[in-house]
């Protein structure tokens, strides 16, 4: 276990400029996906459990770019 990466990661890091442009270029991404779903889906459980699953992904995703270089 790397006790300091653990220690990082429950830290706030101010993302540089480029990882900024890096999390915008996925989250657009991400919208594209919602906007497919609102348009084929109708409202449901199922639907919104997909959409709970995208934000889940899109933290993990998020993350990953602001602690891997």
């Amino acid at each position: 276990m790397d006790v300091e990466k653990i220690k990082l990661s429950l830290t706030n890091i101010k993302p540089s400029d480029e990882k900024i442009l890096r999390i915008e270029n996925v989250r657009g991404a991400y919208k594209t996906i919602v906007d497919n779903l609102g348009f084929n889906c109708k409202d449901s459980r199922e639907l919104s459990l997909a959409v709970t699953n995208l934000e889940q992904s899109l933290m993990w995703a998020v993350k990953s770019i602001i602690l891997n270089d």
